[in-house]
Formats: structure tokens, sequence, C-alpha cells
């Protein structure tokens, strides 16, 4: 069974895992071009199509550094999951609901075969969907985002022995009032990202979230195992995780070999661990973070196949 405390522990990962932010401030973006049921999105730039999926807690205005590089080549769909960053929340199940919404908005829109790009509980939507939906997706970059968490932390976890424990932190998630919850996102975001006043602008982007719909993507996060399912994407996969594990636990080794056993079953998959990194990996080595999505982007099967060395570095 997975315990209270390392579930407790595991909250603190998916919480600090919450929400991206550009370095140079978080800056509010307009509203999305479209609205659907459980997402907004915003769609800049020509060429080919690109999909960016946030982590919990975050609005897609996170994504505006990533944009800025990727709109004078490529289509760039921005999402906004509802009751996070601000956007107004809705009630049901959210995880599921989204994937198969981006679906159908690729199929409406019909947008040939978008590279899908998520950060941590987008990376893990960004996985669903091109299993789910292998036809659809013509490549997949996971930041930090994984098919199942909770086996991150205890390899044996399935979804019966997280279900009672999610259930109870879905739970703790609805009691918090405002002041806590911002309190909560304070303590828990430094851990996830090296620059304090990031921290501080992803706390509070964090903080206008809806702790009730957090605590229940969060719930949905842990009770869903995907890693049956990527074994049907056919698209290539870039993941990118840190070297370094965020807490005190496991070794570098164990937990990089935890990732490499969650991604084994994808045909065209390759695993990048990154020094001097956190969570937040895009935002503690930007310019290498954009040269690998570019070159990536540019050949997704050469990059996976060749295994293709990124150029760029981050002086910090």
């Amino acid at each position: 069974m997975v315990t209270w405390n390392r579930m407790t522990r595991m909250a603190v990962l998916a919480l600090a895992s919450l929400t991206l932010v550009a370095p140079s401030g978080l800056a509010d973006q307009p509203d999305s071009t479209t609205t659907h049921p459980h997402f907004r999105i915003k769609v800049t730039g020509q060429g080919r199509p690109i999909i960016l999926i946030p982590g919990l807690t975050c609005n897609g205005s996170v994504w505006k550094a990533t944009v800025d590089q990727l709109k004078d080549r490529y289509q760039v769909h921005v999402l906004s999951l509802a009751g996070f960053g601000g956007t107004p929340a809705v009630d049901g199940p959210l995880l599921p609901s989204v994937r198969s919404e981006l679906a159908r908005y690729i199929r409406q829109q019909k947008l040939e075969k978008p590279a899908i790009v998520g950060h941590s509980l987008g990376g893990m939507l960004a996985l669903w969907l091109a299993g789910e939906h292998p036809a659809l997706v013509g490549s997949v970059i996971a930041v930090d985002g994984v098919p199942f968490l909770p086996a991150l932390q205890q390899p044996d976890a399935t979804v019966e022995s997280t279900r009672e424990s999610a259930q109870r932190l879905a739970g703790f998630f609805a009691t918090l009032d405002a002041d806590t919850f911002a309190k909560q996102n304070e303590m828990t975001l430094p851990m996830m990202v090296r620059d304090a006043k990031t921290a501080t602008r992803l706390a509070e982007m964090a903080s206008k979230s809806d702790a009730k719909t957090v605590g229940q993507a969060f719930a949905e996060l842990m009770t869903n195992d995907l890693r049956k399912k990527v074994r049907a994407i056919q698209a290539p996969v870039l993941v990118i995780a840190p070297a370094e594990p965020a807490l005190p636990g496991p070794s570098a080794d164990v937990v990089q070999q935890r990732y490499r056993d969650q991604f084994q079953g994808i045909r065209h998959c390759r695993l990048e661990f990154w020094p001097n990194v956190r969570h937040f990996v895009m935002f503690d080595a930007p310019q290498r973070f954009h040269t690998v999505v570019s070159q990536f982007l540019s050949d997704p099967a050469s990059y996976v196949a060749e295994g293709t060395q990124a150029g760029g570095s981050d002086n910090e």
C-alpha cells in the first residue's frame, strides 16, 4: 500500500509541478480564441500545428516564452484548463474530459498530426492523447510528465493501492480556504524551480486556481495508470526530466531507472536527464530547452533514432 505519508510527499511533488512561467514574468494574455467545456485555447502563428498543455494550476499564459520561440514557424495552440490559474472551474471529471475534447478539437480543426508538448500533468495528458488516439498525433514532448506518477515513488503502486489516499488528498484540497491554499503554494513551489522570483510568481498563479479542482485533478492523475496504454503510441516521444530527484529519497540512478521502466513500451522514445535543473526544466535551462524543442520538432524521428545532441547551454 502507498502510505499517507508517501502520498503527502507525492502531493508536494505534484503540487509543485503545477505551473510554468516565462522567465521574464507572468503577464496575462487575452482570453483564448475559442472556449470548450473543459479548456480554453488560444492560437498564435502560422505553420505546422503544435499544442501546448500546461501543468496543474497553470493557465496558458505560462507558455509565453515558448510561443515566442515557435510562432514564426508553427501554428501554436495553447490550452488553459478549467479551474487552473484563474480559468473558470467546471464540474465533473477533468482529465478524461480534456483528453477527449482535445481529440475532438484536432479533428474539427483538421490539424494534421500536431506535435503535443506538455509539462507534468500536461505531459501525462499528451501521452494519454497519443496512446488513446495514435493516428492523430505527430510527436510528443513530455517535460517531466510520466504515465503513472505514483510508480516514481513506489514501483509496485497500482490504481487500487493509491485510490484511497488520492481520494483523501482530493478531499483535503476541497477544504482549503484561499489563504491556506496560497500558503501551501508558497511553501512547495520553491522546491521545484531554482529562481526565487520565479517561484513567487508561480505561487501567485497557482493561488488563482480552484483548490477543489486541483485536488480532483490530482486524484485523477494518481488513479489513471497509462503504462500499458502508451504502448499504442506511434509517434516519436521525447521525455525531458531532471537528473537529480527534487525530494529526499531514492538515488538519482534509481529514479532514472523508474522513468525508463515507465516508457519502455513506447517504440520510438528518447529520455534525457538534464543536470542542474529542477522540475521546471524549461525555466531552469530556458536556452537549452528551446534549442532542444526546435531540434526535435524539425525532425522528431531522427532526433529519437539518431540520438541528436542538443546545442546551446545555460550558464546558471
